[in-house]
C-alpha cells in the first residue's frame, strides 16, 4: 500500500486510478472488523448457554433427588400403615385367644365363638380361624363342618416360628384351598400355664391388605405393591388380579435384599421405567413398594433443554447474522461495543451509546438483551436455591414429624411435639388439633401451639359450624386467605387470626378430626402449603389412631384380667357349692350301701340325700335361668297376678329354712294392693330369692319383714332383715352375676352369687325396678322391689285368682298304675338304667333295658314297646339319630310309639330340638319318680 507524500494531493487522474488499488484493503479492513466481531459475539454468548445448560441439568438432578426422598418417606408411611394393619388382626386374634373355652378344652363352645368373630371381621376380610395343636394337627376349622377330618397345618415355616417364638407371627401368601383365592395367615400362640397348647390362625383375604394401599390416596400414574417375606406380591394397586400371587421384577428383589428401605431406578412388570422405592414393614419380613413414572419428568427436563438450546442457538446466530451484516458500518463504534463488551464479561453496567447505524444498535441491543438474560437466568438460580433451601426445610420438617410419629412414648407427648413442628413448617403462629367427640357431632380442641393461653378442651364446636366445620366437610382442605366476614366459630380462632390453612383429619374415610394453621398478617397459602399440610394430617392420624388402638388393647386386656379373675373365684366357688352336698350325697349313700345303718339313721340318711340333691338342683336351675337371660331367651307366661298370693307362697317355701334358725318372719301386707301384670311363678323366684338371702345372711334369732304395699303407680315390695349388712362398695355391684361380699375360704355363707343376679333381670323383665339399701355392716339390709300395676279389674276376681292359684300350686294327682305298659329304656349309663327301671317296674311296667341306640333299635322292632325312653348323649350314635329312625320306620310299619327324651341336657332350646327330632316329651334329669311314673301312664294312656 502506497501513500501520498506529506503535503500533496493527488491529481482526480490518480484518485481515479487508485481506487480500484483502494478497494482490496478496504475489503481487508472489514473482514478484519467482521471476524472480532463475530468472535466476540460467540464468545460471549457461548459461557451463558453453557451455564445455562449445567444449571437446568443440576436443578432436575436435585429434583430427582428430592423426589426419591419424598417417595422414600411415603414407602416408610405405607409399610406402617401395613404394619398397623396386621396389628389390628393380631390384636383380634389375641383377645379371641384368651376365651375361657379353651382352659377346659371345649372346642364346640370356641368353634361357637370363633364363628362369631369370623362374621364381626367380615369387614377386614376375615375368611376362618384354624386352631392347630404343636404338632400341627388341626382341630378347628370354621371353613370346614363340626364333625368332618381336618388336615394338619401345611405352612410349617411360619407354624414353627410361633413354636420357637411364643410370638404372633404373619403366614405368606397363599392359594386357600376352600376358597379358591389368595389369602394369608396371622397366627398367635395361645399358652396356657406357661405352656403353649395351640397355635390359632386368621385366614385373611388379600383385600385387606388391598385396602391399606388404597387409603394412600397415590396419583393414578403411581404403583404400589406388598410382599410377603417369600417376594410374593400379596396387595398391588394396579393390574392386581393378574399380578396378586406372582413375584416382582428381579431388579426390585435383589434391592430388598440390599436393606430395610432404599430407592432405585426400575420398569414395572407391565414394562414402565419408573422410580422406585421399598420398605420393609417392622416385624414381619413384609415390604412395601412404590414406583413412581421416570417419563413425565424426563421428558421435563428434555423439554427444558431443547428450550433453552433453542433459544440460546437462536440468539447466537442473530449476533453472528448481525455481526456479518454490519461489519462495515461499525469502524466508528466498534469500539465503543468492544467497550460494553469488556463490561459484559466483567459483569459491569453497560453503557453503549447509539451509533445512528440500525445495524450497530442493533448489535448492541444483542449484547444489552444478553446481559438481561443473564440477570434473568442469575436471578432464576437464586431463586432456585431459595425454593430448594425451603424444600429441604420442608422435606426436613417432615422428616422430623414421621420420626416424632413413630416414636415409642406416650401420644398426648407426641402430638404436641407433631403440632410445633407443623406450625413452623408452614410459618404459621397458630396451629390446632381438635378431635371429634364419642358422639359425633362435635369437635373438642385437644391440642394448640402459638397461643399464648390455654385452650379451653371443654368447649364443644359443632361440625357444621362456621370455618372449623367447613374444613371438616372439605374433601381435601380449605385455604382461607381473609377471615374477615367470617362465620369463625372456634376457641381458638378470633380477630388474631388473618389468614388460614385447614384440613379434615380422616381414617379410613371416616372423619376423626381436624387441623388448622393460621397467621396473624395476611398471608397467601399456596397448594403445595395444602399437600405438605395433608402430608403432615396423615402422620398425626397415625399417631392418633396408634393412641387409640394402644387405650382400646388397655381397656380389653384389663377386662379380660378382671374377666379371667372373675372366672376363677366362680369356679372355685361352683367347685365348693357343688361338692359340699355332694359330699353328703356321696357319704349318706356309702353309709347304705353298707347297711349297716338303724333305721332311724336310715332315715336321716335319705332326708339328707334328697335334700342335699335339692340343693344341687336348685343351683343348676339357677344356673340355666342365667344362661337364658343372657342369651335373651327367658320367657314369661304374663297374666294378672295379686303380689300377696305370690308372697304367701313364697313365705311358706321358706318359713322352714326360717323356724331351723329360729328367725321371726313378719309380713305387712295391703289389703288394697291391685294386680300387677306379670308371670307369678317369677315373681314368686323373686321374693322367694329376696327372702332366702334375708335368712341366709340374718343370724339366729333375728327378723324378717315383708312389706307390701301401693305407692302409686307401682306395687312395692321391701324385704328387710336384722343381718350382716351390705358394705358400702358392695352396694353399686350387689345385683351383677356371681358377685358376692365374701368369696374367701373362711366365708360362713354359702352361694354361686346368682340369686340376686337373677332378682335383678326378672324384676326388669316385668318392666319393674330393685334396689338395695344397708347402714353398713352388721347393720341389716333393705331391699326394695317396685312393679308397675295392671290395668283395673273388678276386686271380685280377687278371689277367683287366688282360688285358681292355690288349684294351680297344689301337688299333682298321682299318676295311675303302670301295670301291663310295656317301657323299653335306653341309656348309656348303667347306674341311671337301673334307677329308672327299678323305678318303672315298681310302678307295674314291663320294662327292657339297653345300653346303645343300635340295640335299643333292635328290641324296638322286635318287641314293639307301648313307651320308649331314650338318653341323647351315647357313644356311636345319640338319641336325636335313634328317634329319628323310629320315625322313619313308623312310617311304613306300625303306629307312632310315645318317646321320652330323659337327659341331663335341660335348657329350653334342648327341650326344642328334642321335640323336633321326634320326641313326645322332654324330661331333665334328675327327675322325681312319682312325676316319671304319671308322665310314662300319661303318654301310654294317650296311645300315640
Amino acid at each position: 500500500m502506497t501513500l501520498a507524500p506529506a503535503g500533496r494531493h493527488p491529481s482526480g487522474s490518480e484518485a481515479a486510478g487508485a481506487a480500484p488499488e483502494r478497494s482490496a484493503p478496504g475489503a481487508t479492513r472489514i473482514a478484519s472488523l467482521q471476524s472480532p466481531f463475530v468472535r466476540m459475539t460467540v464468545t460471549a454468548m457461548l459461557p451463558l448457554l453453557l451455564f445455562s445448560f449445567w444449571l437446568v441439568a443440576t436443578l432436575g438432578r436435585n429434583e430427582q433427588e428430592a423426589f426419591r426422598r419424598g417417595l422414600g418417606e411415603t414407602a416408610r408411611a405405607a409399610a406402617i400403615a401395613v404394619q398397623k394393619e396386621l396389628g389390628t388382626h393380631v390384636g383380634a386374634l389375641e383377645v379371641l385367644a384368651e376365651f375361657p373355652a379353651l382352659d377346659r378344652g371345649d372346642i364346640v363352645a370356641f368353634r361357637a365363638e370363633a364363628g362369631r368373630v369370623v362374621e364381626s371381621q367380615r369387614r377386614r376380610h376375615w375368611r376362618a380361624i384354624v386352631l392347630a395343636e404343636p404338632s400341627g394337627q388341626q382341630v378347628l376349622n370354621t371353613q370346614h363342618p363340626p364333625g368332618t377330618p381336618l388336615p394338619t397345618t401345611r405352612d410349617l415355616t411360619s407354624f414353627r416360628e410361633v413354636l420357637a417364638s411364643g410370638r404372633p407371627t404373619v403366614r405368606d401368601l397363599f392359594l386357600g384351598p376352600e376358597t379358591r383365592q389368595f389369602e394369608f395367615g396371622v397366627r398367635v400362640p395361645v399358652e396356657r400355664g406357661g405352656e403353649l397348647r395351640y397355635v390359632l390362625t386368621a385366614l385373611v383375604g388379600t383385600d385387606a391388605i388391598a385396602g391399606v394401599i388404597a387409603a394412600l390416596r397415590l396419583p393414578d400414574s403411581w404403583v404400589a405393591a406388598v410382599l410377603d417375606r417369600s417376594r410374593i406380591i400379596v396387595a398391588r394397586s394396579r393390574n392386581a388380579d393378574q399380578f396378586i400371587g406372582k413375584p416382582p421384577t428381579a431388579r426390585f428383589v435383589a434391592a430388598t435384599r440390599e436393606g430395610d428401605e432404599g430407592t432405585f431406578t426400575d420398569d414395572t412388570i407391565e414394562g414402565q421405567a419408573v422410580e422406585a422405592a421399598y420398605s420393609r414393614v417392622p416385624g414381619t419380613g413384609w415390604s412395601v413398594g412404590l414406583g413412581a413414572p421416570v417419563a413425565p419428568m424426563a421428558a421435563s427436563r428434555r423439554t427444558s433443554l431443547l428450550l433453552l438450546g433453542g433459544a440460546g442457538l437462536l440468539i447466537l446466530g442473530v449476533g453472528v447474522g448481525l455481526a456479518a451484516l454490519t461489519g462495515r458500518r461499525v469502524s466508528r463504534s466498534i469500539a465503543s461495543i468492544s467497550a460494553a463488551a469488556r463490561a459484559l464479561g466483567r459483569g459491569e453496567p453497560l453503557h453503549l451509546a447509539p451509533s445512528g447505524l440500525a445495524e450497530v444498535d442493533g448489535a448492541g441491543r444483542a449484547v444489552m438483551e444478553a446481559a438481561d438474560l443473564l440477570r434473568d437466568r442469575e436471578e432464576a438460580l437464586r431463586r432456585a436455591r431459595g425454593d430448594a433451601v425451603r424444600s429441604a426445610d420442608r422435606l426436613r420438617h417432615v422428616q422430623a414429624v414421621t420420626e416424632t410419629a413413630l416414636a415409642a412414648r406416650p401420644g398426648s407427648e407426641i402430638l404436641g411435639e407433631m403440632l410445633t413442628r407443623v406450625r413452623k413448617a408452614l410459618g404459621g403462629n397458630t396451629a390446632t388439633l381438635l378431635l371429634v367427640d364419642e358422639a359425633g357431632h362435635h369437635l373438642v380442641p385437644v391440642y394448640s401451639d402459638g397461643l399464648e393461653e390455654e385452650i379451653d378442651k371443654g368447649v364443644r364446636i359443632p361440625l357444621e359450624a362456621g370455618v372449623v366445620g367447613r374444613i371438616a366437610d372439605s374433601p381435601h382442605g380449605l385455604i382461607i386467605p381473609d377471615l374477615t366476614g367470617e362465620a369463625v366459630v372456634s376457641p381458638v380462632l378470633g380477630a388474631r387470626v388473618r389468614s388460614l390453612l385447614g384440613v379434615p383429619l380422616r381414617s379410613r374415610a371416616r372423619l376423626i378430626g381436624a387441623l388448622h394453621v393460621g397467621t396473624a398478617q395476611p398471608h397467601t397459602f399456596t397448594r403445595e402449603d395444602l399437600d405438605l399440610l395433608r402430608l403432615l394430617a396423615d402422620r398425626a392420624v397415625l399417631v392418633i389412631e396408634r393412641t387409640r388402638l394402644q387405650e382400646t388393647e388397655r381397656l380389653a386386656r384389663e377386662e379380660a384380667e378382671s374377666s379371667s379373675r372373675t372366672k376363677d373365684e366362680f369356679l372355685a366357688v361352683l367347685s365348693h357349692e357343688l361338692r359340699t352336698p355332694l359330699n353328703a350325697v356321696y357319704g349318706w349313700a356309702r353309709m347304705l350301701q353298707s347297711r349297716r345303718l338303724g333305721e332311724a339313721e336310715t332315715t336321716r340318711a335319705l332326708d339328707a340325700i334328697v335334700r342335699n340333691a335339692d340343693v344341687q338342683v336348685q343351683l343348676i336351675d339357677d344356673l340355666l335361668d342365667v344362661s337364658r337371660i343372657v342369651a335373651g331367651k327367658m320367657r314369661l307366661d304374663v297374666g294378672e297376678v295379686f303380689l300377696d298370693a305370690v308372697i304367701e307362697a313364697a313365705l311358706d317355701a321358706v318359713r322352714p329354712a326360717a323356724d331351723a334358725r329360729d328367725i321371726l318372719l313378719q309380713t305387712f301386707l295391703d289389703p288394697q294392693a291391685g294386680p300387677v301384670s306379670g308371670d307369678p311363678a317369677r315373681l314368686q323366684q323373686v321374693v322367694w330369692n329376696l327372702l332366702m338371702n334375708a335368712v341366709k345372711f340374718t343370724p339366729r334369732g333375728g327378723r324378717v319383714e315383708v312389706h307390701l304395699r301401693r305407692a302409686s303407680p307401682h306395687m312395692e315390695i321391701t324385704v328387710t332383715d336384722t343381718g350382716q349388712g351390705i358394705p358400702a362398695a358392695m352396694l353399686p355391684v350387689i345385683f351383677e352375676r356371681f358377685r358376692q361380699v365374701d368369696s374367701s375360704t373362711t366365708r360362713t355363707v354359702g352361694g354361686l352369687g346368682v340369686g340376686l343376679s337373677l332378682v335383678r333381670h326378672l324384676v326388669e323383665l316385668h318392666g319393674g325396678s330393685v334396689g338395695a339399701e344397708s347402714a353398713g355392716e352388721g347393720q341389716g339390709a333393705t331391699f326394695t322391689v317396685q312393679l308397675p300395676l295392671a290395668a283395673p279389674r273388678a276386686l271380685a276376681l280377687r278371689n277367683e285368682s287366688r282360688d285358681q292359684a292355690a288349684e294351680g300350686a297344689g301337688p299333682r294327682p298321682p299318676g295311675s298304675g303302670l301295670r301291663g305298659i310295656r317301657t323299653l329304656v335306653i341309656d348309656d349309663d348303667r347306674d341311671a338304667l337301673d334307677l329308672i327301671s327299678v323305678i318303672l317296674a315298681g310302678a307295674g311296667a314291663d320294662v327292657r333295658t339297653c345300653v346303645s341306640a343300635a340295640e335299643g333299635l333292635a328290641l324296638w322292632r322286635e318287641w314293639r314297646p307301648d313307651v320308649l325312653l331314650s338318653d341323647i348323649q351315647m357313644p356311636g350314635e345319640d338319641g336325636y339319630s335313634l328317634i329319628r329312625r323310629v320315625r322313619a320306620a313308623e312310617r311304613d310299619a306300625g303306629p307312632r310309639v310315645p318317646a321320652i327324651a330323659l337327659t341331663a341336657y335341660g335348657r329350653a332350646e334342648d327341650r326344642t330340638r328334642a321335640l323336633s327330632a321326634g320326641f313326645s316329651m322332654h324330661l331333665p334329669k334328675p327327675v322325681d319318680p312319682a312325676e316319671l311314673v304319671s308322665v310314662v301312664a300319661s303318654l301310654a294312656g294317650r296311645g300315640e
